[in-house]
């Protein structure tokens, strides 16, 4: 769910509690038929609002954990990029490493990461990934635990296809995971990094 859609439901919500509110108030100066009829309907807003905001939320969060678990599935090993395209985006980063002097790129011990910048006291492991769907939680996260298994306390994942919600979530959540889109927000993070 968006923040927009969340504030949408969420004023739909309030709406529909005010309007229940002020039937019932409305049916408490009211008398006979019509003070029935107002009471009936604001009982009916205030227990029904808090019931259509819960079910838009589940709805949505169900929908996210859905298209992550099949991109999940979809994707299964294959979210390597392809050679080209990692040499690509290794390239420009080195170049823009090369221009600014502060990081230096480190070959990974392992496979699982395309570069380790070091930056005196800091050390960043960097992969970059394609993969067939959007790149899904799941392989966000093994990754950062790879990482912190490998002692690198950072992580940058440079995702050359669409993340899914929850992957963008997971790295807006996690402290030391980074997630972008393109190699050129990798140049703005490092500039943010300097």
């Amino acid at each position: 769910m968006t923040t927009r859609q969340r504030r949408n439901g969420t004023r739909f919500a309030m709406v529909v509690s005010i309007a229940g509110g002020a039937a019932v108030v409305a049916g408490g100066f009211a008398d006979g038929y019509a003070q029935s009829v107002a009471l009936e309907l604001g009982a009916a807003f205030l227990l029904v609002a808090p019931l259509v905001w819960a079910e838009r939320a589940l709805t949505s969060r169900v929908r996210r954990q859905i298209s992550d678990s099949v991109a999940e599935a979809l994707n299964g090993a294959s979210s390597s990029a392809h050679p080209d395209d990692v040499t690509r985006v290794r390239n420009h980063l080195l170049s823009r490493l090369d221009g600014d002097g502060s990081w230096q790129a480190v070959r990974p011990e392992r496979a699982t990461f395309d570069l380790v910048l070091e930056n005196g006291f800091r050390r960043v492991a960097v992969a970059i990934k394609r993969t067939p769907f959007a790149l899904d939680s799941a392989t966000v996260a093994r990754l950062r635990a790879e990482a912190k298994r490998d002692g690198i306390p950072e992580l940058v994942v440079i995702s050359l296809t669409e993340p899914t919600d929850l992957a963008r979530s997971l790295a807006s959540n996690t402290p030391g995971l980074v997630l972008l889109d393109e190699s050129e927000a990798l140049d703005a993070w490092l500039k943010q990094q300097a």
